[in-house]
């Protein structure tokens, strides 16, 4: 099977959502309970996302092209440590 331009839309779309639920679920939780329970929740939706791209995109590298477009994204986000390459590189 190939790429098409639907299976490329399909897994940037799922890379947004999981931004969007990246930032919107974990963050009030933390902001309620504290730093360290944010961790556990994302802990649950990143497999989630995971399994539900390599099941609505059955290609090979659907997974690889989630991970690499969430990545970009979330650079200029707090998630995963401070905002920007420079804080990201630094954790790791």
């Amino acid at each position: 099977m190939t790429w098409t331009l639907r299976k490329l839309v399909a897994v940037g779309g799922l890379a947004g959502l999981s931004v969007v639920l990246f930032v919107l679920i974990p963050m009030p939780i933390v902001l309620i309970f504290g730093p360290f329970m944010g961790g556990p929740v994302s802990m649950f939706l990143f497999p989630m996302m995971f399994i539900l791209s390599e099941r609505i995109v059955p290609e090979k590298g659907s997974v690889f092209l989630l991970c690499t477009i969430f990545g970009l994204v979330v650079l200029a986000l707090p998630s995963l440590g401070p905002p920007g390459f420079l804080g990201k590189l630094l954790i790791i």
